[in-house]
C-alpha cells in the first residue's frame, strides 16, 4: 500500500483550504413576493448569497419548472467559450459560436461579432411562436448602411434587425417594410442599447432602452421555428451585426410592457405582477460566474401565486404604533420645503432624495417606471415597493416598530414622477443635496484571475520547495 509522502502533507492540507475558501458558490437562493402574501398583484424578487469572485450571477425565472424564457444566453466566459455559447434555461438550446468572440459586455461578458460571425442555434424546436419575445443589448460598431442582423428565426421568419438605410427593422412575419413605422428611429455606433420586440397575436410593440418605439398590427399566425441565428441571418442571406451582443432572451409568449422596463433596467432579479397568474408556480434558478467559468446552479423554492384578497385597509397595519410630526424646514434644488410634514419631490428614473430620520440617514430612490406602477426603494435597510398613481404606503425605515414614512405616488409623466413624503415619527428633513442620476450603463471591469488559480500555484512552489528540501536530507 503506498504511503504519502510527509513532505506533501502540509502543502495538499493548504490546497484543500483554499479550494475550500475560495470554491465559486451561490446559496440561500429565495423567491418572494412585494407584500408577502403572493398574490397576483405583487412583484417577485429573488434574493441570493454568492461567495468570493463574481463578476455576473445568471438568473433563470422558471415558470411550474420550466424556464420562462426559451433561450436565456447572457455570454458569460466558461472553458469552452470560444466554440459554445450556453443556454441557461432548461432547453438547453445551446449555440454554435462561428468566429464571435468574447469580450467585455453590458454585463459581465459578451460577444464581438466583426461582420462575419454568427451563433447558430440549428436543429432544435423554439415550440409554437404565436406569440413571442426577443430582448437583447446591442452597441454597434459600424452603421455600414446594409442590413445587420441581431437575431433571426428561420432565415427572415422573425428578423430584428437595422436595416439599410440604419433604422431599426422587423422583417418577416409582420410584413416587409423596412421601415417598419419606426418614425426614422435607429442606434448610435458605440452605444449600448435594450432592444426588444414583442408578437402578441397579429399585434406587434418595439421597445428601445424600455421605451415604446412603434406598434402596429398584421402580424400573420403563427409557425414552427427550427432555426434561430445571432449576428447574421441564414447560410443563404449574408446580413451580418458589426458590434458587442449580450444578454439574449427569447420568449414564447409576449411579455408585458412593465417586463420589458424591467429588463432594460438589467433587472434580472425582478418579475412584475403583470407576468403572473393565480395558480403559477414561480422559482428562479441562480448561477455565479467569476469570468472564467460558472459555479455549481443553486434553485430557490417554489412560490405558488395566490388571487388577491380584497382591497386592504387604509389603516395602519396591527401593532404598529404611529405618531405624527412634522418635517424640519430645509432647502433642496426646487424650493423651500414646509415645516408641516409634508414634501413634494419630482424624480427621473434612477434619482434619490435624502432625509434625516430621528437622525439617521435615509433616502428614497426611483428604481422602476413602468406603464401602470412604479417602484421606489426606501434605505438604508433597503425596501422595495410598487405603487400605483395616487396610492400611499407607510413605511419603518429604521427597524424600530415604528411607522417613520408615508410616501405617496402623485403622478407619472414619462421618465418622472412625482412624490409626497409624510413624517409619521419623529424628524424627517430632507438633506440639502440634488438627486444623483445613475448611470444608464455601467462600467464593466475586465475580470482578475480568480484567488484559486493563485492560490493552487503557490501550492505548487510550496511542494517543489518540500521536494527538494526532502531530497537534500537524504
Amino acid at each position: 500500500m503506498a504511503v504519502l509522502k510527509k513532505w506533501l502533507i502540509l502543502p495538499l492540507a493548504i490546497l484543500f483550504l483554499i479550494v475550500g475558501v475560495f470554491a465559486l458558490s451561490v446559496s440561500n437562493v429565495v423567491v418572494s413576493s412585494s407584500d408577502g402574501t403572493n398574490t397576483t398583484d405583487e412583484n417577485l424578487t429573488v434574493t441570493y448569497d454568492v461567495d468570493n469572485n463574481t463578476v455576473n450571477n445568471v438568473t433563470d425565472w422558471r415558470l411550474n419548472g420550466t424556464s420562462a424564457a426559451i433561450v436565456n444566453m447572457p455570454f458569460e466566459n466558461h472553458s469552452d467559450a470560444a466554440n459554445t455559447a450556453i443556454d441557461y434555461s432548461t432547453y438547453e438550446n445551446n449555440g454554435t459560436v462561428y468566429g464571435a468572440e468574447l469580450d467585455a459586455g453590458y454585463v459581465g461578458n459578451s460577444y464581438y461579432f466583426d461582420g462575419s460571425d454568427v451563433i447558430q442555434l440549428g436543429s432544435v424546436n423554439f415550440n409554437n411562436f404565436t406569440d413571442f419575445t426577443y430582448a437583447v443589448w446591442i452597441n454597434v460598431d459600424s452603421l455600414s448602411g446594409d442590413w445587420q442582423t441581431i437575431i433571426d428565426a428561420d432565415n427572415d421568419e422573425q428578423l430584428l434587425a437595422i436595416n439599410a438605410i440604419n433604422l431599426y427593422a422587423i422583417y418577416g412575419r409582420c410584413g416587409n417594410d423596412p421601415d417598419g413605422g419606426w418614425g426614422g428611429v435607429g442606434p448610435e455606433e458605440a452605444v449600448w442599447h435594450h432592444i426588444a420586440w414583442v408578437v402578441n397575436g397579429s399585434e406587434y410593440r418595439v421597445y428601445e432602452d424600455g421605451i415604446l418605439l412603434a406598434n402596429g398590427t398584421g402580424c400573420s399566425d403563427s409557425y414552427l421555428a427550427d432555426t434561430l441565428n445571432i449576428g447574421d441571418s441564414s447560410d443563404s442571406v449574408d446580413e451580418p451585426f458589426a458590434g458587442f451582443i449580450d444578454e439574449v432572451l427569447v420568449f414564447n409568449r409576449a411579455l408585458s410592457s412593465e417586463e420589458i422596463a424591467v429588463l432594460a433596467a438589467n433587472r434580472t432579479d425582478l418579475v412584475v405582477s403583470q407576468e403572473t397568474e393565480a395558480g403559477d408556480t414561480w422559482s428562479a434558478c441562480v448561477t455565479a460566474n467569476d469570468g472564467f467559468d460558472d459555479s455549481a446552479v443553486a434553485c430557490s423554492n417554489n412560490l405558488t401565486i395566490l388571487a388577491p384578497a380584497a382591497p386592504p385597509s387604509e389603516e395602519s397595519p396591527k401593532g404598529a404604533q404611529s405618531s405624527r410630526g412634522a418635517l424640519s424646514s430645509s432647502t433642496q434644488q426646487g424650493g423651500d420645503i414646509p415645516p408641516a410634514g409634508y414634501a413634494e419631490f419630482n424624480l427621473n428614473f434612477g434619482d434619490r432624495v435624502n432625509f434625516n430620520v430621528n437622525g439617521e440617514s435615509h433616502g428614497v430612490r426611483v428604481t422602476g417606471i413602468f406603464d401602470g406602477v412604479v417602484e421606489l426603494e426606501i434605505s438604508s435597510d433597503p425596501i422595495r415597493a410598487t405603487f400605483g398613481i395616487g396610492e400611499t404606503k407607510e413605511f419603518d425605515v429604521n427597524g424600530d416598530g415604528i411607522l417613520d414614512l408615508a410616501i405617496t405616488l402623485i403622478s407619472k409623466i414619462g421618465n418622472s414622477v412625482r412624490i409626497g413624503i409624510t413624517s409619521l415619527a419623529g424628524s424627517t428633513t430632507p438633506a440639502p443635496v440634488a438627486p444623483t442620476e445613475t448611470p444608464a450603463t455601467p462600467a464593466i471591469a475586465e475580470p482578475t484571475p480568480p484567488n484559486l488559480l493563485i492560490g493552487i500555484v503557490v501550492v505548487l512552489v510550496i511542494i517543489g520547495a518540500a521536494y527538494l528540501l526532502g531530497k537534500r536530507k537524504k
